[in-house]
């Protein structure tokens, strides 16, 4: 008798942990689901996996048309080469990446119309792993062709444009704005590390 007892109690037990617990199933459109012991359910969480893009430039390979640290003050300017990264039908956008001590920005021309640039114009950055990002210029009103704009790049989207590849750009100015397709997808990922704080 004894036996039987405990026999069923682990019966029972395990029958308590199997139905106690949620249940994933899948649909018959293939869909995920995890169904609840309350009897309700909900699409299961899609699994993120965590991929590391390498860079292929080597820190040899930056190019700059600045690189200074002042032997008084020990202040650091790091400026990369102008590289064009990316084209809209028929225009260009060019970029270089500047370091002033411990802030980081990004200088950048585009070829085309954009009526004039001031501190409402801005790019958008729409990242590969579908995050996007709005960096508005802070640099003077200009009309003239192939304007200067002044991004600040915080830590933050530092990290975010380092870890993702690029897929569009869009480039707003005071009248009109373009949406630039990239020539070199992994130009943060290759040539932020050229102007990172070690």
């Amino acid at each position: 008798m004894k036996k039987f007892t405990t026999t069923f109690i682990m019966l029972l037990a395990s029958i308590a942990l199997i139905y106690g617990q949620n249940q994933e199933a899948t649909t018959n459109d293939g869909k995920k689901v995890t169904l609840k012991n309350d009897g309700t359910w909900e699409y299961a969480a899609k699994e993120v996996k965590a991929e590391i893009i390498k860079s292929d430039v080597d820190l040899s390979d930056c190019k700059y048309w600045k690189n200074e640290v002042d032997e008084f003050t020990g202040d650091v300017k790091k400026y990369t080469k102008s590289q064009r990264i990316g084209k809209s039908k028929y225009y260009y956008l060019n970029m270089e990446l500047r370091r002033f001590d411990d802030s980081y920005l990004i200088f950048a021309r585009y070829t085309g119309d954009l009526g004039c640039v001031s501190s409402d114009s801005y790019i958008m950055v729409k990242l590969e792993n579908g995050e996007t990002i709005k960096l508005i210029n802070f640099g003077d009103i200009d009309c003239g062709d192939n304007a200067p704009m002044y991004f600040d790049l915080s830590k933050e989207n530092f990290n975010k444009l380092i870890n993702s590849p690029v897929d569009k750009i869009r480039v707003s100015g005071t009248e009109y704005y373009a949406d630039i397709d990239m020539l070199k997808p992994k130009f943060f990922i290759d040539y932020l590390k050229c102007i990172e704080i070690k």
